[in-house]
């Protein structure tokens, strides 16, 4: 597979009535092309999926509106000890303290791990390739956000809205 910009001038083609409609790539967006990355660097322009995370009721997560199996009891209250702290850091020792009380230190370490992995795989489909939403930052994880994904800040938003219309 020959790159684009090593093509002898008359093999390359040139198309009149299109030349407005096609973007033009960088040097890395064709040396990302060439790679096999079929749309380099246009795929930051790619929709991303929309996630809702319900935690007022039973606790679901929505991809585009539709429900995504969160997994086991301890999956389900791992993602809620997160998402009640949402975009704040939840130490290792709180999460294990919480959802491995009966396990000895270095089995829930490793329980913690693996449950948090599943976790990532579960919310990827999300993430469209970006940043992934759980992030490890010391001395624990991080579950990123954003605003409207979250009932409970609409929730807030509404009751903050309320009181301050009432005074």
């Amino acid at each position: 597979k020959t790159p684009p910009w090593q093509l002898r001038p008359r093999a390359r083609r040139r198309c009149e009535d299109c030349a407005g409609d096609v973007p033009k790539l960088s040097q890395a967006g064709i040396a990302a092309w060439y790679r096999g990355d079929k749309w380099g660097r246009l795929s930051a322009a790619m929709p991303v999926s929309r996630l809702q995370f319900r935690i007022l009721g039973p606790l679901a997560v929505r991809i585009d509106g539709t429900a995504v199996s969160i997994g086991g009891p301890k999956q389900r209250a791992l993602l809620a000890l997160l998402l009640l702290s949402a975009n704040r850091v939840v130490s290792r020792d709180r999460l294990i303290g919480e959802l491995f009380v009966e396990q000895g230190v270095n089995s829930a370490d490793h329980a913690l791990r693996n449950h948090v992995s599943r976790l990532r795989k579960v919310l990827s489909p999300a993430g469209g390739g970006g940043e992934p939403r759980i992030v490890a930052r010391s001395p624990g994880y991080l579950l990123r956000v954003s605003p409207g994904e979250l009932d409970l800040e609409a929730f807030e938003q509404a009751r903050v809205a309320r009181r301050d219309a009432v005074y």
